[in-house]
């Protein structure tokens, strides 16, 4: 059975606060193999809001923000802390004294001021951002569909995808989703070697072997939220990123912005990437793999 799209969905939204009608549905390049191709309501808009949301200490706090897509579903969103996914959140527009209550998915990027977090609505905001949406053919429209499983009681279920909730499978293979035998949000990733009739897109490993790696003796700069840069020593790099050595406890799967090669006191530049793999070395060192993230 086909679970519905996952809830926090808005519907049609209707035009509010003089904002112009998003564009005509378009035909995204991305398909689940066989699933059809997806319409799209995504809109790339920067617009200022208020988060309250809660750290990963667990702490509830509140700062400005701003979006980087709205959709009909929800935004992304940039955040100057790393949050918990397990908490939900609160987006506040202060000049239209509106709010509505939403949930994070997961994290699409890093920026120089911060995360990049997926966010989906919890309830209806149909004039939230002031965008008329062309309104889907039906619920479940060319929605790509992929066969999930839960991380903690190990069931599966069938998602339809909407737009904000891809772009997070896309980049990291998993989603942040209530499970009801739980009864708790947890982490649904694709089924192992599953079939049973759902279009499931086949996760790529850490460090697939389709870029050819490079043995090297160069420097690295790797950034994380919070912390002091790091200057470290490449080991080898490929075209998908690079793996390094470090004694500071990177943690698997956490994004940071890397620079290679890094020359300090000059301008360099620096990409988003994911810890793909970590293991301890000689030394008190970590080895870590990096895959480059586009985002």
């Amino acid at each position: 059975m086909v679970d519905k799209p996952l809830k926090g969905a808005a519907s049609s939204l209707g035009s509010g606060g003089g904002a112009a009608a998003a564009p005509a549905p378009e035909t995204s390049g991305t398909e689940a193999a066989g699933a059809g191709k997806r319409r799209s309501d995504r809109v790339m808009l920067s617009i200022p809001i208020e988060v309250t949301a809660t750290d990963l200490a667990g702490r509830r706090f509140t700062e400005p923000s701003r979006t980087e897509m709205v959709s009909r579903h929800g935004a992304s969103i940039v955040l100057s802390k790393v949050v918990s996914l397990q908490q939900p959140i609160r987006l506040r527009r202060r000049a239209l004294d509106e709010d509505v209550s939403g949930r994070i998915l997961g994290q699409l990027g890093i920026r120089s001021d911060g995360p990049v977090y997926g966010v989906a609505f919890a309830t209806d905001a149909p004039n939230f951002w002031g965008i008329s949406f062309p309104p889907p053919a039906s619920e479940t429209d060319g929605l790509p569909r992929v066969l999930l499983m839960c991380s903690g009681c190990l069931r599966q279920r069938i998602f339809a995808l909407n737009e904000i909730e891809f772009r997070v499978f896309e980049t990291n293979q998993r989603l942040s989703c209530p499970c009801e035998t739980c009864d708790k949000m947890t982490a649904w990733t694709p089924v192992p070697d599953g079939s049973s009739g759902a279009v499931a897109i086949p996760q790529k490993g850490p460090q697939d072997r389709q870029f050819q790696r490079t043995k090297v003796k160069m420097m690295a700069c790797i950034q994380e939220q919070g912390s002091e840069a790091d200057a470290v020593q490449v080991l080898d790099v490929s075209r998908g990123g690079i793996s390094f050595l470090s004694k500071r406890a990177y943690e698997k799967d956490g994004w940071i912005n890397v620079a290679v090669p890094y020359t300090p006191g000059t301008a360099n530049i620096f990409v988003a990437g994911m810890i793909a793999r970590k293991q301890a070395a000689e030394d008190g060192y970590y080895e870590y793999g990096v895959k480059y993230v586009k985002g």
